[in-house]
């Protein structure tokens, strides 16, 4: 996934304010289904202390 840059952040945080104050629901760019762009969690692995 490509880095937002601050001007895309900024519009997406107005457009959430003008929804809110609608009581519309919010709708985030860039992905299809309206959902907020984050970054996958994934779990590191103990590795043994010896090998």
């Amino acid at each position: 996934m490509k880095r937002r840059t601050k001007s895309q952040k900024c519009k997406d945080l107005f457009d959430a304010f003008k929804c809110m104050k609608e009581d519309k629901p919010v709708k985030r760019e860039g992905t299809k289904d309206g959902s907020i762009p984050t970054h996958p969690v994934v779990e590191v692995l103990k590795a043994p202390e010896k090998i």
